[in-house]
C-alpha cells in the first residue's frame, strides 16, 4: 500500500482500507499523499476520527465544529502575500545564507555514489537514557535555547568531525502554521528549512550552541518561502545522484500520539519500516518519558549498517560528553567509544614481536633483500624501490662513507625531506 502510487489527476488524496485478520482483529490503514497532508495533519485526522466514531456509535450528531477557513483559503492568501517586496526580502536572506553552498556533503561513503540516486532504505535505532536527556534539556534552558537546537548543534559537530569539514548543511521540517486558524486544518503546510552552520573554530560547545540558535531563529524568521521555490531561485547545479541544497536531514518529534480510547475498541500502532529513504542520511529524534529515541535512516546504496551503527553510538557518546562539560571545545568533545579508544591506543600499538636481537638491523634487511629481491620495499609518491635496489643504493652510500673515514661510533647527520633517499641514508 505504501508504494502503490497516486494518480494526482484523478485519485482522491486519501485512501483508507481495513484488512480483517480475524473476527476480533484487523489493520486500519490511512494513506494520504504528501501533497495533501503533513505530520501535523495526521494528529488532526486521528483526533477527528475518534470524535466521529464515538458520536456515531452513540447515535449523537456530528461533534466537529465547522472550520472558519479551508486549505484553499490559505493557499490563496499565501500566493497573494508572498510576492513583491515580501518575497524579495525572504529570497535575499536565503541568497546570502546559502552563497557558495557545498554541492554535496563530504561524509565518507562505504560505496561509490551512483550516477542516479537510489532510495533503498536502511534504519538503525539507538536510545539515549533519561539522565542524559535531562542534562540536554538543562543545557537548553540555561542557554535560552530549545532541545532541538541542542541536538542540532551536537549533530552538526558529529557530522563535521566525521566529514572533516567545517561547512555543515542539514535540512529540517518546520510546521509553518504560524496562525492559530491553521492548526485544525488537514493539508500540506510543512516546509523544509536549510540550516547551515560553521564548525571551524574550536569554541566551547555552549558558545557554539548560541551560534546554532541564531541560525535557527533566522531561518524560522524567513520560513515562508516554499523549498521548491527556493531551489528554483538559487538554481544550484543539479545532479541525478543526490538531492539539491542538502542531503542530510534532521527532525525532532516532541508530540507523541496518545493511545486511542474508543467504546469497545482498542488500537495499537502498527510498527513498519519505510520502504524508501529520501536522503543520504536522516536523524529523527523522538522524546518520550524514558529518554530519547534516535532513528538513523540511511541510503543502503551509500552506507553499510555497521557504519551507521558506529555513527549512532558515537553520537550518544558525544551527547554524554556535552552534558558532562558543555565548556569543552567542539573539536575536543569525546567521540570514540571505550572499545575504540582501547583499539587505537593499545591494540594497534601492540606490535611487539620476537626477533633475533643479537643481529643488527641492516643484517636483517640484507637477509630480506636476498630472499625477495624484486618485491617493493619502499614507496614515496609515484616512486618506489625494490629490496634489491634499496640494498644496492644503501651499500654504495656505505662504501662512500667509509672512504670518508666513517666507522663504528662515528656520528653522521642526515638533512633530508621525507623521501626514498632518507631510507637509503638511514640504511647506508
Amino acid at each position: 500500500e505504501a508504494v502503490r502510487p497516486f494518480d494526482l489527476s484523478s485519485d482522491l488524496m486519501l485512501r483508507v482500507s481495513f484488512i480483517r485478520l480475524s473476527g476480533q482483529e484487523g489493520v486500519l490503514l490511512f494513506n494520504l499523499h504528501h501533497i495533501a497532508c503533513d505530520g501535523w495533519s495526521i494528529g488532526v485526522l486521528v483526533k477527528e476520527f475518534v470524535q466521529l466514531y464515538e458520536a456515531i456509535s452513540q447515535n449523537r450528531p456530528d461533534p466537529l465544529v465547522p472550520l472558519t477557513i479551508q486549505y484553499a483559503d490559505y493557499a490563496q492568501w499565501q500566493r497573494e502575500w508572498l510576492q513583491g517586496a515580501v518575497l524579495q526580502e525572504q529570497l535575499e536572506y536565503w541568497q546570502r545564507q546559502l552563497e557558495q553552498l557545498p554541492a554535496v556533503h563530504t561524509l565518507p561513503l562505504d560505496h561509490s555514489r551512483p550516477a542516479v540516486q537510489g532510495f533503498n532504505a536502511g534504519a538503525h535505532v539507538i536510545e539515549v537514557d533519561a539522565p542524559t536527556l535531562q542534562g540536554l534539556k538543562q543545557l537548553a534552558l540555561s542557554s535560552q535555547a530549545t532541545l532541538f537546537m541542542v541536538l542540532h548543534a551536537a549533530f552538526t559537530v558529529l557530522l563535521s568531525r566525521h566529514a572533516n569539514s567545517a561547512d555543515i548543511v542539514v535540512g529540517t521540517p518546520v510546521a509553518n502554521r504560524l496562525q492559530r486558524e491553521l492548526e485544525p486544518l488537514v493539508g500540506f503546510f510543512v516546509n523544509t528549512l536549510v540550516l547551515r552552520t560553521d564548525c571551524a573554530a574550536d569554541v566551547a560547545f555552549r558558545d557554539y550552541l548560541l551560534q546554532v540558535k541564531a541560525v535557527n531563529l533566522q531561518a524560522q524568521a524567513y520560513q515562508e518561502v516554499p523549498f521548491e521555490h527556493l531551489v528554483e531561485h538559487l538554481n544550484p547545479v543539479r545532479s541525478t545522484g543526490h538531492s539539491p541544497l542538502f542531503q542530510i536531514f534532521f527532525s525532532l518529534d516532541t508530540v507523541v500520539l496518545l493511545p486511542l480510547q474508543l467504546p469497545e475498541v482498542s488500537f495499537t500502532a502498527l510498527q513498519t519500516e519505510e520502504p524508501q529513504v529520501k536522503f543520504d542520511l536522516s536523524l529523527n529524534a523522538t522524546e518520550s518519558a524514558g529518554g530519547l529515541s534516535l532513528r538513523f535512516a540511511y541510503n543502503r546504496d551509500l552506507f553499510e549498517e555497521a557504519t551507521v551503527s558506529r555513527l549512532s553510538e558515537r553520537f550518544v557518546r558525544l551527547l554524554q560528553g556535552i552534558v558532562a562539560d558543555p565548556q569543552t571545545g567542539i573539536h575536543r568533545l569525546p567521540l570514540l567509544l571505550e572499545s575504540e579508544q582501547q583499539h587505537l591506543l593499545h591494540g594497534l600499538n601492540d606490535t611487539q614481536v620476537d626477533y633475533p636481537s643479537e643481529r643488527c638491523l641492516h643484517e636483517l634487511f640484507e637477509e630480506q633483500a636476498a630472499a625477495v629481491p624484486e618485491r617493493v620495499a619502499a614507496v614515496f609518491e609515484e616512486y618506489s624501490l625494490t629490496y634489491r635496489e634499496l640494498n644496492e643504493r644503501a651499500n654504495r652510500l656505505a662504501h662512500y662513507l667509509r672512504s670518508k673515514g666513517v666507522g663504528p661510533d662515528v656520528r653522521v647527520g642526515l638533512c633530508l625531506e621525507r623521501s626514498l633517499e632518507m631510507i637509503v641514508g638511514i640504511l647506508g
